[in-house]
């Protein structure tokens, strides 16, 4: 039994050792994939010399050391061009709000030294323009815009342009607290408080903020693949990088954990892509007709989730450009390509009526249960990944979940190989189609391998006069096989496919006007479609088997009612046209799951306060859903940290921290992933010397005083 004991011990060890050498391969991969990709967009500056991207585009300049009288020259020119008037009453959605970029460039101290005073007064200004009236602390404003006395569930405009307007507020208040006359912390806006107490109240609003979407289910435009899901995560991810206050950025850089882990148990790395591509506010039809369009593609790959390396542009700076790193169990989750088939179901939230003011009130049903009558469901498989968005027909929701929801599948053979079933307009032409807003376009419903999607009862036929499938070219266009009882057969990869629209009326088939595929337009607008999914390794690679198994399956449509027993033997009813609630297995499909969140490797009980992330192997992360106590001050001036530096880097161990004039500073220091490994507290001398006794790959360092704190990077060799 001993001899068996310490075998059990010693391959442990053995095993522990592997995934440590492994996660420092894996942060230096990180690193190396990172500083390439900003090479890349130094190389092809594109969107730049648009003068939209000139401060972006200083950004990177500055943050490689290159051109630095150049960037200087042209975020003065941008804050110049930067015409918003401080005194005018704010709006809900088009203000212009400060460059993002140059909030890193002022409150990060190693960029900051490279501005020039007159650079670092233009970006003073601008922030001054911008919160002066954009920020409000007074609870008897009838106007609740950008409040953070309000409740949290307040949405302006969209969400992404929410997240900016919102942060705006946050960062363009830290900046002016650092600033001198005549701003400062105790500069007056317009309500007649100061900078800082705007400020402490964001902080507080913030937290609030991101415990709310994680405990309700992330955000409500939902999984976009283009511009809204970049645009609303990089001016998180500004907030997780400069936010002054250690509760705040605790809870900002959990909230982005638990964003990429829903993630990565979509992920599919055989395409570098989230599988899973029900989504909402797809009114640029190519947004969903190609799964290369996904905007965090070359990210993470950089983030070693695929092998599939595209190159960033611009638009993906901030990221890049970003301290935050996913740890690494998401790593582990989104890149195993065995991850078999499981059913991964998160609640949404989005519940409310119209704007009023410019503002979407978010509410919730059934007092403190919180329940939203919403959930997006995925069937993930080595082959392919189904997704649908479900829905009460009888209850109102915001237009950001209203409009444009697409739903289908996406293939693991190819990035773009993908059935999608959605509402259009006809006729078909991409005037029509590149900026065409649906609402109540459709609704569906997941099982095991099936998906039933209809048009949705409140479909507004003003803005969609059609229901369609969309059908890639490629693989899947050509392997089609149509039968005379209606179902329709194609195969990509290792996944097999059929589907069949309820009813007799049919389809006409329409070419895409984006050249990639084919729709398949419902002659009768308001019938179901019931799509069958099968791998091949369960037909013994054999189409004609499934094809045969499929045909057999039980499928009725009688008076608007569509009855279908899947292959798994699940038996599925849904009501066309009507408000009454699907069924399986005549149980009603429950649209307020037990768990916000429930995956193989990510979970949430509804409720409860603590989210786990799990893969085998790795040692289980718990978030605490929980508040911080803001620790923030009145700010001390932006040279606080002035002296304060790591050498060398890179370095073989050791390493002499300069700490300047701090006084008992706290020197913390970090893997990449997270994990502290060592603390000195109350430092009195004014260099201090540490040794980094882990494997080689990189590290965090930070240096704390006052509540404030700095952080380097630095490679052991």
């Amino acid at each position: 039994m001993k001899k068996i004991s310490f075998a059990k011990k010693l391959l442990s060890i053995v095993f522990c050792l592997v995934i440590i050498s492994e996660q420092a391969w894996s942060q230096s991969m990180v690193e190396t994939r990172m500083s390439r990709g900003l090479d890349h967009m130094l190389e092809n500056p594109w969107p730049y010399p648009d003068a939209k991207w000139k401060a972006k585009y200083a950004y990177l300049l500055i943050a490689r050391n290159q051109r630095i009288d150049f960037a200087n020259k042209l975020i003065q020119e941008w804050c110049a061009a930067y015409e918003l008037d401080s005194s005018a009453a704010p709006t809900a959605y088009h203000d212009l709000r400060p460059e993002q970029a140059m909030y890193s460039l002022y409150l990060k101290p190693k960029y900051y030294e490279l501005l020039e005073q007159k650079t670092r007064d233009a970006i003073e200004d601008a922030c001054w323009r911008w919160v002066y009236r954009h920020s409000f602390l007074n609870k008897d404003q009838s106007w609740p815009l950008n409040n953070p006395t309000k409740n949290v569930w307040m949405i302006s405009g969209s969400e992404n342009h929410d997240a900016a307007q919102r942060s705006s507020n946050l960062l363009s208040l830290q900046v002016l607290r650092k600033a001198g006359a005549p701003y400062g912390p105790d500069a007056t806006l317009y309500d007649g408080f100061t900078v800082e107490e705007h400020y402490l109240e964001w902080i507080k609003w913030y937290q609030k903020f991101f415990l709310s979407r994680m405990r309700h289910g992330l955000n409500c435009e939902i999984a976009h693949p283009s511009s809204y899901g970049l645009a609303t995560i990089s001016h998180y991810y500004d907030i997780e990088d400069l936010s002054e206050d250690a509760g705040l950025k605790q809870v900002v850089h959990d909230y982005l954990t638990v964003f990429w882990a829903n993630v990565a148990s979509e992920f599919e790395p055989k395409t570098g892509i989230r599988g899973s591509l029900a989504s909402t506010r797809n009114y640029k039809w190519s947004w969903n007709q190609n799964g290369d369009i996904y905007w965090a593609q070359s990210l993470l790959y950089a983030y070693g989730w695929s092998e599939k390396n595209t190159n960033p542009n611009l638009t993906l700076l901030t990221l890049y450009l970003s301290d935050y790193r996913p740890p690494e169990i998401l790593r582990a989750i989104a890149s195993d390509t065995n991850r078999g088939s499981y059913m991964s179901t998160s609640r949404r939230f989005g519940r409310g009526t119209g704007w009023d003011k410019g503002i979407y009130q978010v509410v919730f049903d059934n007092g403190l249960a919180y329940n939203s009558y919403m959930r997006r469901d995925s069937w993930y498989t080595p082959a392919y990944t189904m997704s649908a968005l479900s829905l009460d027909p009888g209850r109102d929701y915001i237009q950001l979940i209203d409009q444009s929801r697409v739903m289908g599948v996406s293939f693991s053979n190819d990035i773009n190989d993908r059935i999608i079933v959605y509402a259009g307009n006809k006729p078909v032409g991409k005037d029509v189609e590149y900026k065409m807003t649906t609402s109540n376009g459709v609704n569906g419903l997941l099982g095991e391998n099936c998906l039933i999607v209809a048009r949705d009862p409140n479909a507004d036929m003003a803005t969609t006069n059609s229901t369609r499938i969309f059908i890639s070219e490629g693989d899947l266009w050509n392997n089609r096989l149509q039968d005379d009882d209606g179902w329709f057969f194609t195969r990509a990869g290792d996944g097999f496919a059929g589907f069949k629209i309820a009813g007799d009326s049919g389809y006409t088939v329409v070419a895409s006007p984006y050249n990639n595929g084919y729709y398949l337009e419902f002659n009768d607008i308001w019938a179901p479609v019931v799509i069958q999914m099968g791998e091949a390794k369960d037909y013994a690679n054999n189409f004609e088997q499934f094809r045969n198994a499929v045909k057999a399956s039980q499928l009725t449509y009688v008076g608007g009612k569509l009855t279908y027993t899947a292959l798994s033997d699940e038996k599925y009813e849904y009501w066309s046209r009507s408000s009454m609630l699907p069924k399986v297995n005549d149980e009603t499909f429950n649209l307020n799951p037990v768990n916000t969140y429930n995956n193989p490797y990510l979970s949430l009980k509804h409720g409860e306060d603590t989210v786990t992330i799990r893969y085998p192997n790795y040692q289980n992360l718990k978030i605490p859903l929980t508040a911080q106590t803001p620790t923030v001050g009145i700010s001390p001036p932006i040279n606080f940290f002035k002296g304060v530096s790591v050498c060398p880097n890179p370095t073989n161990g050791l390493v002499n921290i300069n700490l300047g004039d701090l006084i008992n500073p706290t020197v913390k220091v970090y893997t990449l992933w997270g994990e502290l490994i060592c603390q000195i507290d109350n430092i009195t001398e004014s260099t201090h010397q540490l040794e980094l006794k882990g494997v080689s790959g990189l590290y965090i360092i930070n240096v704390y005083s006052q509540d404030k704190s700095l952080g380097f990077k630095i490679v052991k060799e």
